[in-house]
């Protein structure tokens, strides 16, 4: 019996050192996933809020404007690089962020093109619009984050 005990203690050894080894990495994956998860959320409230930063413009120059559509294709770009990493990690979570960003869409670029309508900021008190621009994506951001979070629990991450 006495020859067992080194063999147990290093088989213990062994054990603990692999739940170890993969709880920590779980825990990586799960904090690089949440971060993911965040930017894809960050991006899609970045879009929505374009007609605002479109309306506090101070002038209409064509360097202003450049800088608008270089905004623009900014926000599209990392939309697009969310909407297909979300539906590569889980394609019920792409489904989920894509209804989010398709219902920003449906009115954001009417939001934008009223925003360059308007004069630009003449004064700073204007840098502070609120033309009331409503979404109405509630539901789809609220099923997004429940969906995310399914997949934040830390057993979808230990293999």
């Amino acid at each position: 019996m006495k020859d067992y005990v080194p063999l147990v203690v290093a088989a213990v050894a062994a054990m603990t050192a692999l739940v170890g080894y993969l709880l920590n990495g779980a825990a990586g994956r799960r904090t690089e996933r949440m971060r993911r998860y965040a930017d894809a959320l960050d991006a899609a409230e970045r879009y929505q809020q374009l007609p605002y930063t479109f309306r506090r413009r101070h002038n209409e120059t064509a360097e202003i404007r450049d800088e608008l559509a270089r905004m623009l294709a900014d926000v599209q770009v990392a939309l697009a690089f969310h909407r297909r990493w979300l539906r590569m990690d889980a394609a019920e979570l792409g489904d989920a962020y894509d209804a989010l960003v398709d219902k920003i869409q449906l009115k954001n670029k009417t939001f934008r093109k009223e925003a360059l309508i308007a004069p630009p900021a003449g004064k700073d008190v204007e840098i502070e619009v609120s033309p009331g621009h409503q979404y109405d994506q509630a539901a789809e951001r609220d099923e997004c984050i429940r969906r995310m979070q399914k997949y934040l629990r830390l057993s979808r991450n230990i293999l």
